[in-house]
């Protein structure tokens, strides 16, 4: 794995659906702590690049070795060029500013419209709204796409909590904020104050999480670097979260209660359908019976770009749902709305932790069980299209109490050790 150095121009090939040859793509690690990426214009197949070099390595006549070549050591010194020009005028290095910058050299239309100028003449949370709309305006993801209506949202919803916590904020107060040292990570007190402050509104961890992340990045997006103190710091650690889920007794208590109006009945079947699948909520708004073959549903699954196939049993509570539907899967409603309604029937079910299940659970449930039932990881991650790394990280929330009262009845526990001669 490469580490990050900051302004080094680095290239690699975007794979191009249905075609052999892929895009050379320039990749820079700027200030703000995202990546410049800008194609070359060019491709190559990839038995002909050098992924060390970050050159082309054939000279066969069909390809343009020396074009392709010379493009790269081009967009190095524009690079190169743009990086100076900026240090010299003491100003951050921001990957916006140099995909302009290399837009404008080869004389295409930039993307932004002199945001700088305008953002920095604002105030701190007109700067943000500023930012946010020309991003939505005119920005676009890493594969060069609109922004969703939905990412856009989240930044104002980021805006607003930051906001209604403190109206006074300014760019120097978070710059100068209070800082101590010791421990795993530095202490920001404004750090601490604002996730104090979203805890006493009551919102959830994983909330709150998402709202720093947000927060974070309406700032870039306004030319305001965040310093390491608060950039760094992120209020959920997978390693030490407590990953809630469902047992097979609780699943059955949530299946069986019955106290239930008609929308609910469907959305607490469907969330049973997918602790008994592990499909993630994406997957199961598509679920169909053709989904259904020989007492198996298989299904390709997407996850970042990447097509993977996910086949399990069809389970015998499956089965009764689907018979309860005249043979249909329920229907999947909105993961907002699910989350919200799974908690409250599951809370009238009498389940602990209730607040705390969303459709994510539904999931690390299915894996979690599987495990404990004696299947191997590896079969539990062959079965889902993952890898075992992902299982044990992400989904498999290890019964501890339940390992230990099993480990302690083995003989290596109960026999003492013996004398030898």
């Amino acid at each position: 794995m490469k580490v990050k150095i900051k302004y080094e121009p680095r290239f690699f090939l975007n794979e191009v659906k249905g075609e052999t040859e892929r895009i050379i793509m320039l990749n820079v690690w700027c200030d703000d702590e995202s990546r410049m990426k800008y194609s070359t214009g060019k491709r190559i197949r990839p038995t002909h690049w050098n992924k060390s070099g970050y050159n082309v390595t054939t000279t066969n006549a069909k390809v343009d070795f020396k074009g392709i070549n010379n493009r790269i050591d081009e967009l190095k010194k524009r690079v190169h060029a743009f990086v100076n020009e900026r240090q010299a005028a003491n100003k951050p290095v921001l990957s916006m500013d140099m995909k302009d910058y290399l837009l404008i050299k080869d004389d295409r239309k930039p993307l932004q419209e002199a945001p700088t100028v305008r953002v920095k003449k604002l105030a701190f949370y007109e700067a943000l709204d500023e930012a946010v709309r020309l991003e939505a305006r005119d920005g676009v993801t890493h594969n060069n796409k609109p922004y969703a209506a939905g990412t856009v949202k989240n930044w104002k919803i980021a805006k607003v909590a930051l906001e209604a916590w403190k109206k006074d904020l300014t760019y120097e107060m978070i710059l100068s904020a209070e800082v101590s040292t010791g421990g795993k990570k530095a202490k920001n007190k404004l750090y601490n104050d604002f996730v104090k402050f979203m805890f006493d509104e009551g919102n959830k961890a994983s909330y709150i999480d998402r709202i720093i992340k947000d927060s974070k990045k309406i700032m870039r997006l306004a030319e305001m670097p965040l310093p390491d103190s608060w950039r760094r710091l992120s209020l959920l650690d997978d390693e030490d979260e407590d990953k809630i889920y469902l047992d097979r007794e609780q699943i059955a208590k949530l299946y069986y209660y019955d106290n239930l109006t008609e929308t609910e009945k469907i959305i607490r079947d469907m969330f049973v359908v997918n602790c008994e699948t592990a499909f993630r909520i994406s997957d199961m708004r598509t679920l169909s019976m053709e989904d259904v073959r020989d007492d198996y549903i298989t299904k390709k699954t997407k996850k970042s770009g990447f097509i993977k196939t996910q086949s399990v049993p069809l389970s015998g509570t499956v089965r009764e749902i689907l018979e309860r539907y005249n043979g249909q899967f329920p229907h999947c409603y909105h993961e907002n709305v699910v989350n919200k309604k799974i908690k409250e029937i599951a809370g009238q079910a009498g389940i602990e932790r209730a607040g705390e299940i969303s459709n994510h659970t539904a999931r690390r449930s299915f894996i979690t069980n599987m495990i404990d039932a004696g299947y191997k990881i590896r079969q539990v991650a062959n079965m889902l299209g993952v890898s075992v790394a992902v299982i044990e990280k992400a989904y498999y929330k290890n019964n501890s109490v339940k390992t230990v009262n099993e480990v302690k009845k083995d003989d290596y526990f109960n026999i003492p050790l013996k004398k030898t001669a």
